[in-house]
């Protein structure tokens, strides 16, 4: 008896899958939102615009009281836009704290290199304040900056 021979059939090409598209999905999702984000921040710095500050002169002393009249131009109301933009008073300048003004001046010295002028510098506002975290941090950056500087040398 004779086997009838089984013909093979060839497999199918393959098939592109569905899911190829989905990289290129996130892809134009993420490409929209970094431009959106851009835009809207640009839109922003744009809008914030401040009324100009309105500037007084001042005519010398002895100028008479007749022609400081003719002097000085009359006041012009500002535009109701401009009017809208202003705040209606400007908060007082805070002033920095005592801790601010050292770290500030330690950070300064830590950059240009002046490891020990800034180690003194942390040493005053950790004398006053021990408790205070941030100088801890700083004494640390110098000493690791100081000793790496040493080890270089």
């Amino acid at each position: 008896m004779a086997v009838p021979a089984v013909k093979r059939v060839p497999a199918p090409p393959p098939t592109r899958s569905k899911t190829r598209w989905i990289p290129y999905a996130i892809a134009a999702v993420l490409t929209f939102c970094i431009s959106l984000t851009f835009f809207s921040r640009q839109s922003m710095r744009a809008s914030q615009t401040k009324a100009p500050a309105a500037t007084v002169v001042q005519p010398p002393p002895s100028v008479p009281a007749v022609a400081q009249q003719v002097a000085a131009p009359a006041p012009q109301a500002p535009a109701p836009a401009a009017v809208e933009a202003a705040p209606a008073t400007e908060p007082a300048p805070v002033k920095p704290s005592e801790e601010e003004v050292l770290l500030g001046q330690v950070k300064a010295l830590w950059a240009s290199g002046k490891y020990a002028q800034a180690m003194e510098k942390v040493d005053d506002l950790l004398t006053t304040h021990p408790d205070y975290m941030e100088g801890r941090i700083w004494k640390k950056k110098i000493r690791s900056a100081q000793e790496a500087e040493a080890a270089m040398k």
